[in-house]
C-alpha cells in the first residue's frame, strides 16, 4: 500500500478513485481517553487496484479530497463492522441525509445484537 502524508498525494490518490464502482475503507483509531474516536489511519482501496494508507495525523494533510469521495453517492463504500467507521466520518464532515440513514442503519444493526440495557430505544 502507498503511504499518503500530504494533501497533494491524497488528491492524486482520490483522482484515481473517482468513477470507480466502489471503494473499500477501513480505519484505525484510538478511543481510550476520548469521547469521540481519534482517527489514526485510513486504509482505502478502489476497484481498479489502487490502494493507500492515509495518515490523518500528518501536519501536512487535509482530508477534504477523501471526504469528497466519501460524499460521492455514485461510489459504493465497503466497510467491515462499520459502526465506528461511520461515526468517525460523520464527525469529520457535516452529516447529510444519506450519511444519517447509513448511521441509523449501522446503529440499529449493532444495537440489535446487544442486551436491552444498552439499547436506548428499548428504554423509551
Amino acid at each position: 500500500m502507498t503511504p499518503i502524508t500530504t494533501t497533494a498525494e491524497l488528491a492524486v490518490f482520490c483522482d484515481k478513485l473517482k468513477g470507480q464502482p466502489f471503494v473499500a475503507v477501513d480505519t484505525e483509531f484510538m478511543r481510550e481517553t476520548t469521547y469521540w474516536p481519534k482517527l489514526c489511519l485510513i486504509q482505502a482501496a478502489g476497484a481498479n487496484g489502487v490502494e493507500a494508507c492515509i495518515d490523518p495525523l500528518s501536519e501536512e494533510i487535509d482530508l477534504e479530497p477523501f471526504l469528497v469521495i466519501m460524499r460521492d453517492t455514485s461510489i459504493l463504500k465497503v466497510f467491515h463492522a462499520a459502526r465506528q467507521d461511520v461515526e468517525i466520518f460523520n464527525n469529520l464532515q457535516p452529516c447529510r441525509s444519506r450519511c444519517s440513514t447509513l448511521r441509523s442503519r449501522a446503529w440499529r444493526r449493532a444495537s440489535a445484537s446487544r442486551s436491552p440495557m444498552t439499547r436506548w430505544s428499548a428504554r423509551c
